[in-house]
């Protein structure tokens, strides 16, 4: 599994720091940061990585509903909350909940893209409840990360 801290940031998760950064986005400030700030300790292990583990085991899939070696074709619009260094996103528009993700939204960590070339080795799957989030929402995990693929030219940033 990938360094767990990688695109995230445990900063401000501990006391009145989240109460601050909840409070703020839900007061509509948007943290002046692309950082992701998990919502709760709870999610985070002795080393205060998150738990992927036990929280979204299976990679956060929905055992059945897995589908490998699929194609992104040219001209489809994906999108992440989260660092270039991922390499899950969903098809642009999923609802955050569906999305499952041990974060507090933050706008600033969203980005689109734009499938320049057709992207193969793909896996498709229905997003597993996790994080205490409902899932639903379709995940796409891609054979790179967003680094390497935009390197590649097999897409480009478009928000």
């Amino acid at each position: 599994m990938a360094d767990a801290k990688l695109g995230w940031s445990n900063k401000g998760v501990k006391g009145n720091v989240v109460e601050s950064v909840t409070g703020d986005i839900e007061s509509g400030k948007a943290i002046g940061t692309d950082e992701l700030v998990v919502r709760d300790t709870k999610f985070l292990d002795a080393d205060e990585n998150i738990d992927w583990e036990k929280w979204a085991p299976n990679g956060g899939r929905v055992p059945g509903t897995i589908k490998e070696n699929q194609t992104i074709p040219a001209g489809t619009i994906i999108d992440r909350y989260g660092s270039q260094w991922g390499k899950y996103t969903s098809p642009a528009g999923v609802p955050y909940e569906q999305r499952a993700l041990p974060y507090i939204e933050n706008p600033n960590a969203y980005h689109k893209y734009e499938v320049l070339k057709p992207i193969d080795n793909v896996t498709i799957s229905e997003i597993a409840p996790a994080f205490e989030q409902v899932g639903g929402g379709i995940q796409y995990e891609l054979p790179n990360n967003i680094k390497k693929l935009k390197e590649l030219d097999y897409i480009k940033e478009i928000k």
